[in-house]
């Protein structure tokens, strides 16, 4: 009996002994884990801790991909972020819809709603924000199959939506539909206009969305029509395919002083006519780029 008492101690202290020491080697890690815990918000906070001009200096050294991914460290860096970095604050909304893909217009349709909403709830996260007027959207559409319209009520409503935003809009819809034109509320701070039409259109419902943005575009791309140039349109930027000869003589006449490049693609039957050519271009003293292209004689590409 004396050795059987003597043995229950002995194993009981052995047990507690090892439960002490796995105490303490869990409060060990549990303080190191504690101290790294610290360490890591310390040195998350050091960043918000820089001011404006650093943070921005240190922005500069990051790729797009890095910056998207400070962005969710907290609200207050996203802010910072899109204050001070005017790269991330420039968005692209791309929509792609060719005739071909009609079978898929259950799909393409939920794709075009998809974009809607999301942009409905970055502009209802961003809008009292104080860089919302600094972001610029730059929006390319190109819907070029049958069941169009509700594709453009989705495009109507994004441009609304952002219309402070949008600076530059590029847009290719087919002949029947370029009445959509008209719809669009002015866009106050456009620059850049894109517009394609495979077939022959109404070039009045171009010519009135141009005399709207007369005041704030800066770059004009035509495709496949023949709008009238308002006077006040001034351009630093013009590329041009398929226009007429009269168009072209609009957009450099009048923008002479200013513009900067001309990239030109023509049919020969426009440029036999264009014997004003040499004279005209000899009165842009601001070109810098010049790139004509035209099926039998080739390409020539001036740098001046």
């Amino acid at each position: 009996m004396d050795e059987l008492t003597k043995e229950v101690p002995d194993k009981m202290e052995s047990s507690f002994v090892g439960k002490k020491r796995n105490c303490d080697t869990a409060e060990i890690s549990s303080d190191k884990r504690s101290k790294h815990e610290d360490t890591s918000d310390r040195d998350i906070f050091k960043i918000m801790r820089l001011p404006d001009d650093e943070l921005k200096i240190v922005l500069g050294f990051l790729d797009p991909k890095d910056k998207k991914s400070l962005r969710l460290v907290c609200k207050d860096m996203e802010k910072r972020i899109l204050t001070l970095d005017a790269n991330i604050r420039k968005w692209n909304v791309v929509f792609f819809g060719m005739m071909y893909e009609e079978h898929n217009g259950i799909e393409r349709y939920k794709d075009m709603k998809d974009l809607q909403e999301s942009l409905a709830k970055c502009n209802a996260r961003h809008k009292n924000s104080n860089y919302f007027n600094k972001i610029e959207l730059h929006s390319d559409f190109e819907c070029m199959f049958p069941t169009i319209t509700i594709y453009l009520s989705f495009v109507d409503s994004i441009l609304q939506e952002w219309s402070l935003n949008v600076v530059d809009f590029s847009i290719a819809i087919p002949t029947e539909q370029v009445i959509c034109l008209s719809s669009i509320e002015k866009l106050p701070n456009l620059k850049r206009f894109s517009f394609t039409q495979l077939d022959n259109c109404s070039n009045s419902e171009i010519s009135m969305f141009l005399l709207k943005h007369a005041d704030s575009l800066n770059a004009l791309e035509l495709s496949g029509c023949n709008p009238e140039i308002p006077q006040n349109l001034k351009l630093t930027k013009f590329r041009s395919d398929g226009v007429d000869f009269s168009t072209l003589a609009q957009v450099i006449r009048q923008s002479h002083a200013i513009i900067e490049e001309l990239d030109i693609h023509q049919s020969d039957e426009v440029f036999k006519k264009a014997n004003w050519i040499e004279d005209d271009l000899m009165k842009l003293n601001s070109l810098k780029c010049l790139k004509i292209s035209y099926p039998q004689t080739g390409i020539l590409i001036s740098l001046l």
